[in-house]
């Protein structure tokens, strides 16, 4: 399946609306453990895994809470 298939699964996103999105997105690599966000932080982007897993999570005094 190719990524405008993928994202037609979700909204009826046109071709030429397609290319512009695809035109704007930029590539980032991240090491395993490191953040994407830092705690406090507000997330302002959107982000797509292409490779390895996203972990999004919080904390209290005793415990980890994953999210997602």
């Amino acid at each position: 399946m190719n990524q405008l298939s993928y994202f037609r699964l979700f909204h009826n996103l046109s071709e030429a609306d397609y290319k512009l999105f695809d035109s704007l997105l930029i590539a980032k690599s991240y090491k395993k453990g490191e953040f994407i966000t830092q705690p406090g932080q507000i997330q302002k982007e959107l982000f797509f895994c292409v490779d390895g897993v996203q972990m999004s999570y919080f904390e209290t005094d005793d415990k980890v809470h994953v999210i997602a």
